[in-house]
C-alpha cells in the first residue's frame, strides 16, 4: 500500500491507500504469552478506534477484503454510516489504563461488525521494533500504510517492524461478532523515547505576538502583582491593585524569527507575559503539547495553575503538557514569568492546537464575565393571581448571554399570593456561565447545520446563535464554542404576556423563524409557553428541545419527602439507592443529605400528549405541576441540593417551508391544588 498525507481542516492528518500489498513481507511469529518479554502494553489511552460497519458477505474473510471510509482515510472530525445506518465516529476509551482495546461494546447482539482502531507514535530516531498481539477475532494490521500482520481469532502473534523517525501509524482493522470482542496489543522497548497519542499529533505552531502583552516588575511590587496575576477563574489584565499599586501592560513586539523581543527596565526586574486562550472542549482529556523558547528558570501559567515541564539548556526550551479537562472550558488566562536577569529576553510559546483553540491578549466586552451583571433589561407581566419578571433578551446586556440555553422565556422570579416555584436569579452571577441559568429556561439540545459543516465553518444553536464547529464530530452541548454571531431577537410585551420573536438566515442553506410567546392565563394560576418554528431554509430541521425548568419550592432546598407524581410509571436504569425511591407513578426523595444525579426516565406510552409531573414537599405550601401538548421523546429529573429539574423533551421535524408548534404549560398550585 503506498500511504499519503495531507492536512484536512487545520488539524487532521489523513493516510490514504491504494489497494497494493506492502513490499515487505512481516511475517508472524508465534508466542504462548501475551506480553512477550520485553514488550510493554500499548494501555487503550493511546487508542482511538470507529465502528461498527456492517460486515459485507457476513463473515470475516469478505469484511476484511471489503474497503471501508477508514480504509482510504482517518478523518477524525467526520461521522459515517455505520452498522444499520447508524452514524459512527472515531473515540478514544473511556477506561484510559484498560490493557485490552474492547472494540465491540456490552449489549451487541452476536453479528459479525467491522471495526477500526488507530495508534500514533512518535519516535525520535529511525529503529527495530517488534509488535505483540493477542486477539479475540480476525483482523489486519498496517504500519505507516504498509501491511504487516494478520490476526487470528484467540491467537498470540509478534510481527518485527521499522519505525521511522516522527509519527508512525499503526492502524488495526476486525471483524468483532459478541459483546467483549477486541485485541490487546504491546511493543518492545528496543527505541527509545517513543511517544503515544490515539489521534494524528497535532503540529505545533507558534503563539501569535497579537496574544501577549507584557509587564516589566520591580522588586518591591512582585509579590502583590503575582498573587493578582495567579488568581483561578480570573481574565483580563490587571492595570491597578487593591494597594493601589498600578501595573502597565505593553503590547510584545516580534522578531525577525517570530519570537518575542522583550526589554527589562533593570536587571532586577521580573517580566510578566500575559494573554488568554480559548479553549471550547470540557470533561476531554485532550493533550496540547507546549514549547516555551525561555531564559532558565521561567515559569508558565494557565488559569493560575502552574505547569510541570523540563527545561533543555542546549535549545532553551521549557517543554510541557496540559490537557482540556485541566483548564476552564472557554477563556483562560496565560501567564509567562521571567526571573530577572541582564539584557533583552527572546521568547515564543509553540503550542499543538487543532485548530479550534484560539489566542488574544485582551478580552473583548462581548466575552467579559464581569460586563453588565447587574444591569440587565426586563419586564414584570402579570394577570392578578401570577406575577412574574421575564428577562428581555439583550446581546449586550442580557441576563443570560451563554452559549447554552435560549435568552427568551427566562423568569427570574415568579410568584403567586408571597410563594415562589422557580429558582430566582442569585444577586450576583456570570451572564457568560452558559450552565447558569433559573426559571423554565429552554435549550435545543442539537445544534443544526453542524454535521455539514468542516471544523472552522460556522453551525447554529437554535435560539442562541452561530458557532464555529470544533474538530469533534459530534456537538457537545457542555462545550464552549466560539461565537461568530448571537442572534437578536424582537420583543413585544404587553401586561400579561410576551412575544419574542427570532428570524435566520444561515449558512448553506439552514434558516428559521422562532416565535415564542409567555401568556398568564385569565383569572387561572397558569403560565403558557407558545411556540413556533418555521424552516425557513432550504434544508430539513431535525432537532430536541426541553425545558430545564430550575425549581425551588418557596426557596427551600431539596429535602427529604419532595415527590414528583407523574401521569404514568416511570421506570429508570439508574441507581437512585441513595437519593429515592420509584413509588407507584411517584418518584420520592428518601436520603436526608440530596446528591447531585440526573435521573433518566421511561414508561409513558409513545404517542402520549398528556404527560405531566407535579412537585410537592412536605412542609411547604407552594407546588407545581407541567405539562404540555407535546410528544415527549424522553423526560429526566435533575436533582441537586439547591434545586429539582422536571425536563421534558420533545423533537421536532420540518422540512423547508413546515412549521411546528407546541405548547408547555406550569400550573402553580397551593397546599397541593389549584385556587
Amino acid at each position: 500500500m503506498h500511504l499519503r498525507m495531507k492536512r484536512v481542516a487545520m488539524f487532521a492528518f489523513m493516510l490514504t491507500f491504494s489497494a497494493q500489498l506492502p513490499a515487505q513481507d512481516a511475517k508472524a511469529a508465534a508466542t504462548e504469552t501475551f506480553p512477550p518479554a520485553g514488550h510493554n502494553v500499548m494501555i487503550a489511552k493511546y487508542w482511538s478506534s470507529i465502528g461498527p460497519f456492517t460486515a459485507e458477505g457476513g463473515d470475516a474473510a469478505g469484511a476484511l477484503g471489503k474497503e471501508y471510509p477508514p480504509d482510504k482515510v482517518r478523518d477524525y472530525p467526520s461521522r459515517y454510516p455505520g452498522e444499520d445506518g447508524k452514524m459512527v465516529f472515531w473515540n478514544g476509551f473511556q477506561e484510559a489504563n484498560a490493557k485490552k482495546i474492547v472494540l465491540a461494546l456490552k449489549g451487541r447482539v452476536e453479528k459479525p461488525g467491522v471495526f477500526f482502531a488507530t495508534s500514533y507514535i512518535e519516535s525520535p530516531v529511525s529503529g527495530k521494533v517488534s509488535f505483540a498481539f493477542h486477539s479475540d477475532v480476525a483482523g489486519k494490521v498496517w504500519l505507516n500504510g504498509a501491511t504487516f500482520g494478520e490476526l487470528r481469532p484467540g491467537a498470540n502473534a509478534v510481527f518485527p517492524a521499522d519505525l521511522k523517525p516522527g509519527i508512525n501509524e499503526l492502524l488495526v482493522k476486525c471483524v468483532a461478532v459478541k459483546a467483549g470482542d477486541g485485541f490487546s496489543a504491546a511493543i518492545d522497548g528496543a527505541v527509545k523515547g517513543i511517544v503515544f497519542t490515539c489521534y494524528y499529533p497535532w503540529p505545533v505552531t507558534p503563539v501569535p505576538a497579537s496574544a501577549w502583552r507584557v509587564a516589566d516588575v520591580a522588586p518591591n511590587e512582585l509579590e502583590a502583582i503575582k498573587a493578582a496575576l495567579l488568581k483561578k477563574d480570573e481574565l483580563g489584565l490587571p492595570k491597578q491593585l487593591q494597594d493601589g499599586k498600578k501595573l502597565s501592560w505593553a503590547e510584545a513586539k516580534s522578531a525577525s524569527d517570530g519570537s518575542l523581543a522583550v526589554s527589562r527596565k533593570s536587571p532586577e526586574d521580573t517580566l510578566f507575559l500575559a494573554g488568554h486562550l480559548f479553549s471550547p472542549m470540557k470533561y476531554h482529556a485532550q493533550e496540547y503539547k507546549l514549547k516555551l523558547t525561555c531564559p532558565k528558570g521561567t515559569l508558565f501559567y494557565i488559569d493560575g495553575r502552574k505547569l510541570s515541564g523540563s527545561y533543555d539548556e542546549a535549545t532553551k526550551t521549557f517543554s510541557a503538557k496540559t490537557y482540556s479537562h485541566e483548564m476552564r472550558v472557554g477563556l483562560n488566562r496565560m501567564l509567562v514569568e521571567i526571573p530577572p536577569g541582564a539584557g533583552d529576553v527572546s521568547v515564543q510559546l509553540m503550542m499543538s492546537n487543532p485548530g479550534d483553540v484560539k489566542f488574544m491578549a485582551d478580552v473583548s466586552p462581548e466575552m467579559d464575565p464581569k460586563k453588565h451583571v447587574g444591569d440587565w433589561p426586563s419586564t414584570v407581566m402579570t394577570n392578578g393571581i401570577i406575577t412574574a419578571k421575564v428577562a428581555i433578551p439583550d446581546l449586550e446586556k442580557g441576563y443570560y448571554r451563554g452559549n447554552r440555553f435560549e435568552q427568551a422565556g427566562i423568569i427570574t422570579k415568579l410568584e403567586r399570593d408571597g410563594h415562589t416555584f422557580f429558582l430566582d436569579a442569585p444577586e450576583v452571577h456570570s451572564p457568560l456561565n452558559s450552565g447558569e441559568c433559573c426559571g423554565p429556561c429552554e435549550e435545543w439540545f442539537d445544534a443544526i447545520a453542524y454535521d455539514d459543516a468542516k471544523p472552522g465553518e460556522p453551525f447554529i444553536k437554535i435560539g442562541v446563535g452561530l458557532y464555529e464547529k470544533t474538530y469533534s464530530p459530534n456537538h457537545l452541548w457542555y462545550c464552549a464554542y466560539w461565537p461568530l454571531k448571537m442572534f437578536p431577537w424582537t420583543t413585544n410585551a404587553d401586561k400579561d404576556k410576551i412575544e419574542f420573536i427570532q428570524e435566520v438566515d444561515g449558512p448553506r442553506g439552514w434558516g428559521y423563524r422562532y416565535v415564542k410567546k409567555l401568556i398568564l392565563v385569565p383569572g387561572k394560576p397558569v403560565l403558557l409557553i407558545e411556540h413556533s418554528l418555521t424552516n425557513t431554509g432550504k434544508r430539513r430541521i431535525d432537532a430536541e428541545q426541553y425545558a430545564h425548568n430550575f425549581m425551588a419550592l418557596d426557596r427551600k432546598p431539596v429535602e427529604k419527602g419532595l415527590a414528583v407524581a407523574f401521569t404514568f410509571t416511570p421506570k429508570t436504569g439508574a441507581d437512585i439507592s441513595k437519593i429515592g425511591v420509584i413509588d407507584g407513578k411517584r418518584l420520592v426523595v428518601t436520603a436526608d443529605k440530596v446528591e447531585t444525579k440526573f435521573i433518566p426516565l421511561e414508561g409513558w406510552a409513545p404517542d402520549a400528549r398528556d404527560v405531566a409531573a407535579t412537585i410537592t414537599m412536605p412542609k411547604v405550601a407552594a407546588g407545581i405541576r407541567i405539562g404540555g401538548d407535546f410528544t415527549v421523546s424522553k423526560m429526566g429529573v435533575f436533582l441537586s441540593p439547591e434545586q429539582i429539574s422536571c425536563e421534558p423533551f420533545t423533537k421536532v421535524s420540518l422540512e423547508p417551508g413546515a412549521t411546528a408548534t407546541w405548547t408547555r404549560n406550569y400550573e402553580f398550585l397551593l397546599d397541593g391544588a389549584a385556587k
